[in-house]
């Protein structure tokens, strides 16, 4: 595996832990990478089956969320790198996704021009904002 941070696949979006230990890149293949501080490679695993477009921690850094051009959103436990719910809604590529710094909301924003709240303990949908005209890619 390529040990570089772009390599031979273009990384889409990237974010550190809360603490600062590790980063998260997500790319265009739908692969996820864990990096220490040094940025040596430490994980990686197939997420999604599209381009990863966004990944966000949770405030305790425990779990983190991803958003893909696969139309789903997936909560991962940081740690065992497993995906723990997949949040689906989205009629389109979803393009951005931020977990709130301290509450247990999860903002999305997708093609479909809509954005999305979630709850990431039930999985469900809180409420969808439209009115944009375009594709959401930054919330």
């Amino acid at each position: 595996a390529d040990k570089t941070i772009g390599g031979q696949n273009i990384v889409r979006c990237m974010t550190w832990t809360n603490s600062g230990d590790f980063m998260l890149t997500g790319d265009m293949q739908g692969v996820i990478k864990y990096w220490n501080p040094q940025m040596r490679l430490q994980k990686e695993i197939e997420a999604h089956s599209s381009p990863v477009r966004g990944v966000s921690f949770s405030p305790s850094d425990l779990k983190f969320v991803s958003a893909s051009d696969d139309v789903s959103i997936k909560i991962w436990d940081f740690e065992t790198a497993r995906d723990e719910m997949v949040l689906r809604g989205h009629g389109f590529d979803v393009k951005a996704v931020e977990w709130h710094p301290s509450k247990s909301l999860i903002l999305s924003g997708s093609r479909d021009n809509l954005c999305k709240l979630w709850n990431p303990r039930s999985g469900k949908e809180l409420c969808s904002i439209g009115g944009h005209k375009n594709t959401v890619s930054v919330v």
